[in-house]
């Protein structure tokens, strides 16, 4: 018998292909057309962690508003006990450079 031995956290991080960034900082977000206040838990390259009171649907469209960056297009992966699970959309190369930098200097004022 081959017996096969797979660490979680080995997995899970093969699966996700951006670093997150744990963060409490305040944005804003727009979901049908409506702006609203949200709590960035954390972000990555790939998407964010929303605190936010709204409910949403897996699919839905949202807006997520970062200081310097603008409005990023997203979906709503699924609820989460504390708001939204948010997977950005149709990230262009510039926008991934940019998202990069930004993270990195969340990174860099949580440390």
């Amino acid at each position: 018998k081959l017996i096969l031995y797979y660490n979680f956290t080995d997995l899970l991080m093969e699966k996700r292909k951006h670093q997150r960034i744990r963060t409490m900082k305040r944005i804003k977000a727009i979901i049908s057309n409506a702006e609203l206040e949200a709590l960035l838990h954390d972000i990555s390259g790939g998407g964010a962690a929303l605190g936010i009171e709204y409910l949403a649907y897996p699919n839905d469209k949202i807006k997520v508003k970062l200081d310097g960056l603008g409005e990023i297009l997203g979906e709503v992966v699924r609820p989460t006990e504390n708001g939204l699970a948010v997977r950005f959309v149709d990230v262009s190369v510039e926008l991934e450079k940019s998202l990069k930098l930004y993270i990195d200097n969340l990174d860099g004022m949580d440390g």
